[in-house]
């Protein structure tokens, strides 16, 4: 595995599906803070998360995968997971 400096990325999630990042959150030990903010749009909230270790990035990769939720870098561009890990 290669080393990746620390990545600050903003989850765009549906307000229905915050259970499910929850649950994915503590199947996968609890591997960050999440910060939660409400979105300008409604029906979406935005989660912060700042990739520093791998299990966060799996974390983050599943999140992707299965909930098909969008991210963004800091400075609110469009990012793909690929870009992360």
């Amino acid at each position: 595995m290669f080393y990746h400096e620390p990545t600050t990325v903003i989850i765009q999630i549906e307000n229905s599906l915050l259970g499910q990042l929850i649950y994915y959150w503590i199947y996968y030990g609890q591997p960050c803070t999440l910060i939660q903010k409400k979105a300008k749009t409604e029906g979406l909230c935005a989660v912060i998360v700042k990739i520093d270790n791998p299990d966060t990035a799996s974390f983050v990769f599943i999140l992707v995968e299965r909930l098909k939720v969008k991210l963004y870098d800091s400075n609110k561009s469009p990012i793909d997971i690929k870009n992360i890990m």
